[in-house]
């Protein structure tokens, strides 16, 4: 499998390229702690054609994580059936950056429209069929490359499936190519009118230069 995990803030990400059923998907739920021990539930959505568990382009799951030098142990039981225990160990980018709001203001390319980020860390982006979203940044610790994020899609602007939904989440930097840009990856969870949970993800461009601290 190759998996990245975003953990923080009670709540728990993973976007997968590919999976144990040859999947590429994404995770999204929330955590409790106990000792060392943490513990949640969520829900996976396919995200690439596959044969995912019973045939499901989304399903629940639960989860449990301990931990052992210095890598973490992740069980999923996805309906009646458990996935083997997977180890993740801390990715590099945890650390390559530190974070702050300032690193973030800016016109960011969101797949050819402009999120622009102000210096308080609240954002906006207007797409090109008049969709509207807001949201803001926000620091989950300065000294690592972490943030969380939170945004609404207008629903008085916007026709998708996902308008109206207050969506909340976790987001960071990457190295891209050109070396003189980056990505901020961002999964985020929200609640639909019906009461599901509903996770996205998304891949921003800045038009600048990284941080190099």
């Amino acid at each position: 499998m190759n998996e990245v995990a975003l953990i923080a803030n009670g709540m728990y990400f993973s976007l997968a390229t590919a999976d144990q059923d040859g999947c590429s998907s994404i995770s999204g739920g929330t955590y409790t702690i106990a000792g060392q021990i943490f513990s949640g539930t969520g829900i996976t959505e396919m995200l690439a054609a596959c044969t995912p568990p019973s045939g499901l382009s989304y399903y629940p799951w639960t989860l449990n994580v301990y931990g052992t030098n210095g890598a973490l142990n992740l069980t999923f039981t996805a309906g009646s059936g458990a996935v083997p225990t997977l180890g993740a160990t801390l990715d590099p980018f945890y650390n390559l950056y530190t974070s702050s709001i300032a690193t973030l203001v800016g016109n960011w390319d969101d797949h050819g429209n402009v999120l622009s980020v102000n210096p308080d860390g609240t954002f906006f982006e207007q797409q090109g069929n008049g969709c509207t979203i807001s949201g803001a940044y926000t620091l989950v610790d300065p000294a690592h490359n972490l943030y969380g994020v939170s945004f609404l899609f207008d629903a008085a602007t916007c026709t998708n499936n996902i308008a109206g939904i207050q969506f909340t989440g976790l987001a960071y930097l990457t190295p891209s190519s050109p070396s003189t840009w980056y990505h901020l990856l961002e999964d985020a969870s929200g609640v639909n009118a019906s009461g599901a949970l509903v996770v996205v993800f998304d891949s921003i461009t800045p038009y600048f230069t990284p941080p190099t601290g």
